[in-house]
């Protein structure tokens, strides 16, 4: 069992866990490269979801792609049309899905050695 404590939540507990657990049990990590992807399929999953938890996830497009917010902001890279990772952890994924007049109205975050997190459109 590995165990990681911290008392500061910007420490990323978790990140740090699965690195560890990599390195014992000799899994190679991640490589990521992002794919390049339209304006128009970044604006099908902006807006804001509300987790199973009521805890709301907001994606908000930036400067050069997009950033998930929540409790923790993440910039997130294109794996493909429906599927991103954190720049800050690629192992983190949110996979989008339920697509319907142009937007996307489901996500789920994914977190290794952790939950998926299903959250559903908010409608406005």
């Amino acid at each position: 069992m590995i165990a990681v404590l911290a008392n500061n939540p910007e420490i990323a507990v978790e990140k740090i866990t699965r690195k560890i657990a990599r390195h014992i049990f000799d899994i190679p990590s991640l490589t990521r490269v992002p794919v390049t992807l339209s304006t128009t399929m970044f604006d099908k999953v902006v807006g804001t979801y509300m987790a199973e938890d009521g805890y709301p996830i907001e994606i908000v497009r930036d400067e050069d792609g997009l950033t998930l917010r929540s409790p923790i902001e993440y910039h997130l890279l294109p794996i493909n049309e429906t599927a991103y990772y954190a720049c800050q952890d690629d192992e983190f994924e949110v996979h989008f899905a339920e697509e319907q007049d142009g937007i996307y109205n489901a996500l789920s975050l994914h977190k290794p050695l952790y939950r998926a997190i299903k959250a559903t459109r908010k409608q406005s």
